[in-house]
C-alpha cells in the first residue's frame, strides 16, 4: 500500500489542528489497513454520499490509485454511485481483510476476518 507521510506524520506529532483539516475516514482507514498488512485502502463501515468527494480528492492528492469498499449499509449502493458520479469507477469485486477477529472454536485461535469488497478505481 502507498504510504502518504503527510497522515504519519499527523498520527506521529498527534497534531489536531492538521486532522481537522483532512478527511478523517481516509486517515482512519488507512491507518487501519496499514496495521492490517492490506495492499488497498479499505474503508469497511458506514460512509454516506457526502463524505464521498472528500475522500476522492486526497485519494487522487495522495496517488492512491483504488480503494476497497466493504460497507454493508444498506444505503451502500448510493455511495458506490457517488464514487461513480465523481469520476471513479468499479473495477469488480474480491475479498479483503478488515478490522474485525473471530475466534475458531476447533482450535481456538484468532482469525482475521475477511469481507467482500468493491474494489474502486480513482480516475
Amino acid at each position: 500500500m502507498i504510504t502518504i507521510a503527510k497522515y504519519d506524520e499527523i498520527a506521529e506529532k498527534k497534531d489536531d489542528a492538521a486532522f481537522k483539516q483532512i478527511s478523517a475516514d481516509l486517515y482512519w482507514a488507512y491507518h487501519t489497513s496499514k496495521r492490517l498488512g492490506s495492499d488497498d485502502l479499505v474503508l469497511d463501515d458506514v460512509k454516506w454520499t457526502k463524505e464521498v468527494a472528500p475522500i476522492v480528492k486526497e485519494c487522487r492528492e495522495y496517488g492512491i490509485k483504488q480503494i476497497a469498499f466493504t460497507s454493508t449499509w444498506s444505503g451502500a449502493i448510493n455511495t458506490i454511485w457517488e464514487f461513480v458520479q465523481n469520476g471513479c469507477t468499479v473495477e469488480g469485486m474480491r475479498e479483503v481483510t478488515i478490522d474485525r477477529q473471530t475466534i475458531d472454536p476447533k482450535t481456538n485461535q484468532i482469525i482475521q476476518e475477511k469481507a467482500p469488497a468493491f474494489i474502486i478505481k480513482i480516475n
